[in-house]
């Protein structure tokens, strides 16, 4: 018995049709509440003062930047999520180390959907009042397109590179193969975001506090067969932080 006990905790966390990835999900949301407050409480620090320069000068100026500023921080949350759900202990002081060892692919994880959240805010300003003809109209729905798409691709990218030290191209490629192969599982992920966000906007900030819930959800969907990053051997787990 003290066998198997030990090859299940061997083995690795992963979506294998059993209520194993649910029960250590909703077991390290109960046991580690605090830390992911924390985690969301750093996040909401960065965002909050790109939100109030934006409700001034708009969301043209704002967007780049703060996508940029954001993305270590959430990267560096869905990667502690990731250690959380293995059962490794982290502590609030070894946050900033982890944020350090993951800002380079957080920036160019990033830069996708910051470059596009651009050019859909200039093709908006440039079609308002604009005829159907218009050629920056008639892009419209191509970029929003583009844009549902990378929004369905960000939160596997980020959990893959969170926990296989994936590099930034190696990342959206198993991040589109997960999502051909589950396609539900990260569309209900994006909606689970939008809900978060459009209840933040009718109630209040303070509901932001989930971002850090959302983000062992993220990790928790990455870990399927087809990704690859269920089967992360030893060696590499030894060399987080």
């Amino acid at each position: 018995m003290q066998r198997a006990k030990s090859d299940r905790a061997s083995t690795p966390l992963m979506d294998d049709g059993s209520s194993r990835l649910l029960l250590a999900t909703g077991r390290t949301l109960w046991d580690n509440a605090l830390l992911l407050i924390v985690c969301s409480l750093l996040l909401l620090f960065v965002l909050i003062p790109f939100v109030i320069v934006a409700s001034v000068t708009g969301w043209f100026f704002v967007w780049t930047p703060m996508v940029l500023a954001t993305a270590p921080i959430w990267l560096g949350t869905v990667a502690v999520s990731d250690r959380l759900l293995d059962g490794d202990g982290v502590g609030v002081r070894e946050l900033p180390l982890i944020v350090r060892l993951h800002w380079r692919v957080a920036l160019q994880l990033a830069l996708v959907p910051a470059v596009l959240g651009v050019l859909a805010l200039a093709l908006l300003e440039f079609s308002n009042g604009a005829n159907d003809t218009n050629p920056a109209r008639l892009m419209i729905p191509g970029m929003v397109g583009a844009l549902v798409a990378i929004a369905v691709l960000i939160g596997p990218a980020f959990a893959i590179a969170a926990r296989a030290n994936a590099g930034a191209r190696i990342a959206w490629v198993m991040a589109a193969r997960q999502v051909v192969s589950r396609p539900v599982q990260q569309i209900g992920l994006v909606a689970c975001f939008g809900v978060l966000l459009w209840l933040a906007v009718v109630i209040g900030p303070p509901l932001l506090l989930g971002l850090g819930p959302l983000a062992v959800l993220n990790a928790a969907l990455a870990r399927t067969p087809i990704s690859g990053v269920a089967t992360l051997d030893n060696s590499e787990r030894n060399r987080r932080p």
